[in-house]
């Protein structure tokens, strides 16, 4: 394998570890994974900064513009919070662009562990209800 591979490889995997973690961590909260499902979505129709910006603002969706925040800003080595990097005068099309992909590739992750989770909550309810049934 290349070393292309091996960082695309490691990317990937660094994306999933944290977007695991993220939904281990709000397992309990449905509007957090109703809401990590459709992260990509925002992300798309709205852009990122306009994205992160609107999470900002409805406290139902702190935690998880948090998470976003976070994980973009630490894998591309930002020293200060998203939407500042992503607003400043210096940042380049170029830095949007990665920023952008950097979040619509961890949100992938994000809804797929969201949907495995909310899958699996679905699970524990039926056998929850069958047994009490019995």
């Amino acid at each position: 394998m290349s070393t292309n591979n091996n960082n695309l490889v490691s990317s990937e995997k660094q994306r999933a570890a944290n977007a695991a973690k993220c939904i281990q961590e709000n397992s309990n909260d449905v509007k957090y994974i109703g809401h990590a499902k459709s992260l990509g979505t925002l992300i798309l129709s709205n852009g990122l900064a306009q994205t992160i910006a609107f999470l900002k603002t409805k406290n139902e969706y702190k935690k998880l513009e948090e998470d976003l925040s976070n994980y973009v800003t630490q894998r591309l080595n930002v020293s200060t919070n998203l939407l500042n990097y992503l607003l400043a005068v210096n940042t380049t099309a170029l830095n949007m662009k990665l920023a952008t992909d950097e979040a619509l590739a961890w949100a992938v992750w994000l809804k797929r562990f969201a949907q495995a989770q909310e899958s699996k909550g679905k699970k524990e309810e039926k056998n929850e209800t069958s047994s009490v049934e019995r």
